[in-house]
Parts: structure tokens; C-alpha cells; sequence
């Protein structure tokens, strides 16, 4: 239920130009047509070593065999024979790292740092022969958004720091993580709860905690590139910070595991009733104790009414009602009790149903019956299916071109909402289930 670190520097031709790239880690790494994102600083002008001619002839050299022959830039195809010399260094730096770190990526975000601040977002994209290169406005982040305001118009549980504090860069990540969801998604966000720790023993970028009625979802220090600027994922026209790709795949987990979550609303009523109950029986032991030396009393007094040596009928009238009083007493403490057993029942009734429940993964079963689920877009998401989903959704959210190209049935899916389907079908099956098993 995470996502994991995987970062390297990369060299360029005698120590020209310094890229970072950022992806999955661990025993899962990337694929060579996942899709990746960049950070990149231009060289300055005193920095001509490798001349755009040269650049030019290695992209060639580098995309040709690979299988690409034309290049559409601005709605022009171009031959990548004859790459436009005119081409803005953003563009012809995006196609150098795209040449470089992987010609057969179906997609490249290309985050290209400007002396001045901010970058230029640049994405290219892959289908088949043709690349796409889409260059978005120079870029820089906005102020970052009130905690508060997040919380309020998300509806979230809180937004926490634990051992490290949010950073504003990781606060507008998640603001413009959360907007890229449709209404239907948010319904998901209703008291999540978002907290910034620390690293992770095994290098994780995020973790979701499903912890019933209070889910979690953990930012770590791992997440990200945390040293000034970082790369962009998203549409270049519209870019988010590259954390945004760790918060929307823990997203991922939290959709997926969102329907059960009234199941475990109502396990807690329940829990909540059965306390209520032992506390209830427990006033009835009270009450029948009293009860019950009240009879062992009346039994006493009759004895000695009725025994030859203190025979007392005088006493017989008021004990005879004593006796109708203790059996009208007798009757409501036996309602009582049949009431106390049947609510105890019921509720145990209610809690196996619900215990069946949020076991179940409706969500996760639908989504692996598309073809392509599994192993899934990603190398990490061959980990297992709910890194397989995790990892789709955030790239139907993020990147769909590149979900489409790795795995375009599942992008099929997601974009006839599936997804929501699979959710709205199991929230609705779980409280039908409330609704017969725990109607008490």
C-alpha cells in the first residue's frame, strides 16, 4: 500500500547537463515504456561543449532505431530527419532527455528549469512512430493554500503534521491532487486524514492506513525531490508538483477501499450498542438481585404467617399483594431480559454479516477482470493488485496517454467509469446488507 523511491543522477556527454528523474523502486523498476518524469537544467551559454547540432544528431541517432519517425510539435509534423533548427531549447532538451533516458517511454514530463525561476513544463508523448512534444507556459507554483481552506473544501479529517512539517510546495501538490477528482471520487475524501511524517524504514513515498473509520494517508520524506524545485506531472497547460504522483496513488488505495468504510461505520454502532447493552444487563443483574432477596423476604414473612406457632392472617391480604407485585415485577424484568437478548443477537447477527463485508474488495475484483489489470501499468504495480489499481488511477488522473498506450483496455475502463461503477455497486450491496442484517 505504497509507493516506493527509485532516483539517479544521469550524466550527459562529459558532464554537460545534470538530470534527475524519479520513479518507482525497490525490487520493481521501472518498465522501459513507463512513463517518467524529469527535472532539468538547461546548460548556460558558456556551456557549449555539445552544440544543438550535435544534440540534434544524437536524438536522431537515438530515436531512429527505436522505431519513431516523426515528431508533431505544435500541431506541425515534422520529420525527425530534419528536426527544426529553430526549435526552442526547451523543446530540444526535452527530446535530448527523452532520447537519452528511455526512446521507447510512451510519455516524458520534462520539468526545464529557467535561470530567472520557475520552469518550462514540457510533455512528450509516444504512439507508435509519432512523438508528441506539448510545451506548456512558463511555470512557477502558486501560494500555497490555507490548511484550513483545504480541509473545508475537501471535507477532509485534517491535514497533520507528525515528525516533519508540510511544506507549501507539498500543500498546493495536494490541493491540485484533490481537484483533479470528480464529484463522485471526492466522496472518498469525506474525514481522510493526510499526515506529514517522516522517512520510512523501507523507502516508501506514501502509506495508506485503512484503519476503519478513520483512514490515513501518509506523506513521507521519501515522496518527493524536497530541494527547490522538482519536476511537474499532470498537463503541461495545468501541472502539478511531481508529489501530487505519490498522493493520488495513495488515493488510489483509499477509492478502492472506500466502499466497506459504511461497513465499519456501523460495526462501530454496533460496538457502541453492545457497550450500551452490557451496561444495561448489568443494571438488570442490579435490579434482579434486589428482586430476588425481595422474594426470598416476601417467602420469609409468609412462612411465618402460615406456620402454627405464628399464625397471622390478619398479614395475608398485604402479602397476597406483595406476591401480585412481585410477579408483575417478575414479568417486566423477563421483558427486560428477552428484550436485552434479542438486541444482543441481533447485533451479533448484524456484526458477522458485517465482518463478511469488509473483507470483501469489489472495487480490486472488477478492475482485475480488465485485461491488462494485471500485472498492470507500472513495475510497481506488478507488486500485487492494489499496486496495480493505485498505480492505474493516478495515471488516469495524471498522465491517461500513457495509460492508454501501456494498458489501453483499463484506460477504456476508467474513462466509461468503470471505477465508480465498481464503487457505487459495492456501497450500494453493503447497505442492503445494514439494511437486512441490521435493522435493530
Amino acid at each position: 500500500m505504497s509507493r516506493e523511491l527509485w532516483r539517479r543522477p544521469v550524466a550527459l556527454a562529459a558532464a554537460l547537463l545534470l538530470s534527475v528523474s524519479s520513479g518507482h523502486a525497490g525490487e520493481k523498476p521501472l518498465l522501459p515504456s513507463e512513463p517518467q518524469s524529469l527535472l532539468h537544467v538547461l546548460p548556460t551559454p558558456a556551456k557549449a561543449e555539445w552544440p544543438p547540432d550535435a544534440q540534434r544528431t544524437f536524438i536522431q541517432n537515438k530515436l531512429q532505431p527505436a522505431g519513431v519517425h516523426d515528431v508533431i510539435f505544435r500541431g506541425n509534423c515534422t520529420p525527425i530527419e530534419a528536426l527544426d533548427p529553430a526549435l526552442p531549447p526547451e523543446v530540444l532538451a526535452a527530446l535530448l532527455d527523452y532520447a537519452w533516458l528511455s526512446p521507447q517511454s510512451v510519455s516524458l514530463h520534462d520539468a526545464i528549469a529557467q535561470p530567472g525561476g520557475g520552469f518550462v513544463p514540457v510533455l512528450v508523448t509516444r504512439a507508435g512512430g509519432t512523438l508528441t512534444v506539448r510545451v506548456g507556459a512558463p511555470t512557477t507554483w502558486p501560494k500555497a493554500p490555507e490548511r484550513a481552506a483545504l480541509v473545508e473544501r475537501y471535507r477532509l479529517g485534517g491535514l497533520v503534521d507528525v515528525d516533519t512539517t508540510w511544506s507549501d510546495l507539498e500543500l498546493v501538490a495536494l490541493d491540485r491532487a484533490l481537484a483533479t477528482m470528480g464529484p463522485t471520487e471526492r466522496a472518498i475524501l469525506t474525514g481522510l486524514t493526510f499526515l506529514r511524517d517522516d522517512s520510512d524504514p523501507d523507502g516508501n513515498w506514501g502509506v495508506f492506513h485503512d484503519d476503519r473509520t478513520t483512514p490515513t494517508a501518509y506523506l513521507l520524506d521519501d515522496s518527493a525531490w524536497h530541494a527547490g524545485a522538482q519536476g511537474f506531472d499532470g498537463d503541461p497547460d495545468a501541472p502539478l508538483p511531481e508529489v501530487s504522483t505519490t498522493l493520488l496513488h495513495e488515493l488510489g488505495h483509499v477509492f478502492a477501499a472506500h466502499p466497506v468504510r459504511a461497513a465499519w461505520d456501523r460495526l462501530t454502532v454496533e460496538r457502541v450498542l453492545i457497550d450500551a447493552l452490557q451496561a444495561q444487563h448489568a443494571a438488570w443483574l442490579a435490579d434482579n438481585k434486589v428482586y430476588l432477596a425481595a422474594v426470598a423476604d416476601w417467602r420469609r414473612r409468609w412462612d411465618v404467617s402460615v406456620a402454627p406457632a405464628t399464625r397471622a392472617p390478619e398479614a395475608w391480604p398485604g402479602l397476597k399483594e406483595e406476591s401480585a407485585a412481585l410477579t408483575r415485577a417478575a414479568a417486566g424484568l423477563q421483558a427486560r431480559a428477552d428484550v436485552l437478548n434479542a438486541l444482543v443477537q441481533s447485533s451479533k447477527a448484524c456484526q458477522t454479516a458485517l465482518g463478511e463485508q469488509v473483507l470483501t474488495h469489489d472495487v480490486l475484483d472488477a478492475y482485475a477482470a480488465v485485461p491488462g489489470a494485471v500485472p498492470g501499468p507500472t513495475g510497481y504495480a506488478a507488486t500485487n493488485l492494489e499496486e496495480s489499481f493505485a498505480e492505474a488511477f493516478r495515471l488516469w488522473h495524471l498522465d491517461p496517454d500513457a495509460l492508454r498506450a501501456l494498458t489501453p483496455k483499463v484506460a477504456d475502463w476508467f474513462a466509461k467509469g468503470g471505477h465508480l461503477a465498481a464503487h457505487d455497486a459495492a456501497a450500494a450491496r453493503i447497505a442492503a446488507v445494514i439494511t437486512s442484517h441490521c435493522a435493530h
